[in-house]
């Protein structure tokens, strides 16, 4: 829906902030705007220019958009390991454990192939026997829900988060294909990074500053959209007295109220 409606969007706007010259080229080229209509933000530009051009934000009014959870608050989240909410330890647990300790970014798991993660960007195959078309789906029935299970029939797909105590949480994709079932899995950093960690451009760090309208991050699988949202959100609580609210499916970073709730 917001791909379709993102012509119409960026058409009503008076005026485009990019964070970088990059940004703009790319949004001349794909959206046919008019140069004009785009202003780069130059380097040491301080949080006034949001103001003056009375342009995009990350939220309306006093409540900016973001979320403040609850410490613990899951989401919705399926939870695994030894000791999580009493469960049992669960076959599939010593694949997401791995890839926690291999500080794997991704997880990847299909029929006659071995479970494979992702280590700086290098597809690493773990030294075990091809996983089963019936291991695959006893595992992956294991941490799905009715309401997974549900749209993963309906759909063709299911996303959720998992979480194992003593590692942390993963954004979990389990999908049909070629009449089996595979899982893609994205591991979710808990420390919320700033702005300098991440090396953002100057542009960004104006967003939390903004009082009212849209700000879109966009980006292909893995660039750090969701990292960059969550430093974004981080010092709105950190520096703003407001109620954050986000919408997500599942919730990824959680966050301790700070100045904000």
């Amino acid at each position: 829906y917001l791909t379709l409606m993102m012509p119409r969007f960026l058409a009503r706007a008076d005026r485009i902030i990019a964070v970088s010259e990059a940004t703009r080229r790319d949004a001349l080229r794909f959206y046919r705007l008019k140069p004009e209509k785009i202003v780069v933000i130059p380097e040491g530009f301080g949080a006034g220019l949001a103001a003056g051009l009375g342009t995009a934000a990350a939220g309306g009014g006093a409540e900016p958009a973001g979320v403040a959870q609850e410490p613990g608050h899951m989401g919705g989240t399926i939870r695994g390991g030894t000791g999580a909410d009493g469960a049992a330890p669960r076959e599939i647990d010593k694949y997401f454990t791995a890839a926690w300790k291999l500080n794997a970014s991704d997880l990847h798991m299909k029929v006659a192939e071995p479970p494979v993660f992702r280590v700086k960007g290098n597809l690493v195959r773990a030294k075990a026997p091809p996983l089963s078309f019936d291991q695959i789906n006893n595992m992956f029935n294991e941490i799905m829900g009715a309401k997974e299970r549900r749209e993963l029939e309906e759909l063709g797909g299911a996303d959720f988060a998992y979480s194992i105590r003593g590692c942390g949480r993963f954004r979990v994709n389990v999908f049909r294909q070629r009449g089996a079932l595979s899982l893609a899995a994205r591991a979710v950093k808990t420390d919320i990074p700033t702005a300098e960690q991440l090396n953002l451009p100057p542009g960004v760090k104006i967003i939390p500053a903004y009082e009212n309208g849209l700000v879109l991050v966009c980006g292909v699988t893995g660039a750090g959209k969701s990292t960059t949202l969550a430093a974004i959100i981080q010092v709105i609580n950190q520096t703003e007295a407001c109620h954050i609210v986000t919408i997500e499916n599942p919730i990824e970073y959680l966050y301790t109220d700070a100045k904000a709730i």
